[in-house]
């Protein structure tokens, strides 16, 4: 059997993503090698209105024109919002394989976390829910979809849900950066 060059790229592509999916510490070195800054934490946060990152690196689409020109922090400090648009945040989800979410989001360069605000992502994914326990949040998952539930564990020092995520873009790098080592 003889494969064209199409062919031989489209294979390593395929082998790429399954590494990708099968093995996370393999994903995490190919992302960092790359830039670490693909990688941060997530805040899964029950009392936020809106979701928030303070990097316009995490934007897939953005506009400067927004809806809500200011937002509240925890002390009750307004803090002003510069841009708007769709974040593409990946998570692992308990099968070591990542889920892409695509949630509007504001843009305040002077936060210090990104916050996933858990009321806009059950609006965004209907047919989800999320619980809370003692040690975690869950998102549950949706078996008709294949989408397999999210924990994010509560962080010991803030005592809050926090996931690591990375830049949904950056997900299409490390697939080359894979491909590339194979």
């Amino acid at each position: 059997i003889f494969l064209n060059a199409t062919q031989i790229t489209n294979k390593l592509r395929s082998i790429a993503q399954d590494i990708s999916q099968i093995s996370p510490s393999t994903f995490r070195s190919a992302i960092n090698s790359i830039n670490n800054s693909y990688q941060f934490d997530v805040i899964w946060d029950s009392g936020a209105s809106v979701c928030i990152s303070p990097s316009k690196e995490d934007f897939l689409d953005y506009d400067t024109n927004v809806d809500i020109k200011n937002v509240a922090g925890v002390n009750g400090k307004s803090t002003s919002i510069i841009g708007q648009g769709t974040v593409g945040w990946s998570i692992f989800d308990v099968n070591g394989k990542l889920r892409h979410f695509e949630l509007k989001a504001y843009h305040i360069p002077s936060s210090k976390a990104r916050l996933i605000s858990t009321s806009a992502l059950l609006d965004k994914y209907k047919d989800e829910s999320i619980s809370i326990s003692d040690t975690c949040l869950r998102l549950s998952g949706n078996q008709d979809h294949n989408l397999q539930p999210v924990i994010a564990y509560y962080n010991p020092i803030t005592r809050l849900p926090t996931s690591t995520a990375y830049l949904t873009q950056a997900t299409k790098l490390t697939k080359k950066a894979l491909c590339n080592t194979v």
